[in-house]
């Protein structure tokens, strides 16, 4: 497939591309047995990785604007329960996974 991109008109945003999220061993990793019944596979996320990189490579090559997102939870005892209030089952699945929290300000997974 040919595509043209004009890099002075365009972006490229990679979305929570963390290690929490992104590694086999980050908290979602970890939590993958709780989460795949859910619909949820960490599993995917992970293989998706390696994808990224030579998309990253060409679009600094080509001059692309490049946005980097990141979340990390907030420190307050209830952010996380409001969180996933959205999602209860997800958040019911992942309470008690061993180790740090997700997302934890200046961890290696955040």
């Amino acid at each position: 497939m040919d595509l043209t991109i004009d890099p002075q008109a365009s972006a490229l945003v990679m979305v929570d591309m963390q290690n929490d999220f992104c590694h086999p061993d980050g908290f979602y990793g970890r939590a993958n047995d709780r989460l795949v019944p859910l619909g949820l596979n960490p599993a995917l996320v992970a293989a998706t990785v390696a994808g990224m990189r030579p998309l990253l490579e060409t679009a600094r090559r080509a001059g692309l604007f490049i946005v980097h997102t990141r979340i990390e939870r907030d420190a307050g005892s209830d952010a996380v329960h409001i969180v996933h209030r959205v999602v209860p089952q997800t958040f019911e699945a992942v309470a008690s996974v061993l180790g740090d929290p997700a997302l934890t300000p200046g961890s290696w997974g955040a």
